[in-house]
């Protein structure tokens, strides 16, 4: 199980950052699906929470652990950014973590797994 250990966001010029970093090198299957609102369902509770921003990203990875090693905010509010406003964790639950994101718009967005330590790096661009 890949365990999750830091999330940070950055903001460049062309492109907002979010960067989800591993403990080791293993990470589970990752899925980024777009979406066109910022609402989504809290595992467990079912209850519903919507993100700032008008469309979002639902950051889905299998086979990991976002409790175990981390130690970060799990509401990550980004106002001053172009494009992500907010991240929060909205699942951790049976080795599948889900990250919500609130974006200003339908962005162009780029997913990257690097190495040294293992990370899975977004870039969103921000015109």
């Amino acid at each position: 199980m890949g365990l999750i250990d830091a999330l940070r966001t950055g903001s460049h010029v062309g492109y907002d950052r979010i960067t989800i970093e591993f403990k080791d090198v293993r990470t589970g299957t990752i899925k980024v699906i777009p979406q066109a609102n910022t609402k989504f369902v809290m595992d467990g509770s079912g209850a519903t929470v919507t993100l700032a921003g008008k469309y979002g990203l639902l950051i889905k990875i299998t086979g990991a652990d976002n409790h175990t090693a981390f130690s970060g905010s799990t509401d990550i509010k980004t106002l001053q950014f172009p494009e992500i406003l907010e991240v929060r964790r909205v699942g951790d639950f049976e080795g599948v973590v889900q990250w919500g994101v609130g974006l200003s718009s339908s962005a162009c967005y780029q997913a990257t797994i690097l190495t040294g330590p293992t990370r899975l790096v977004i870039d969103v661009r921000n015109n």
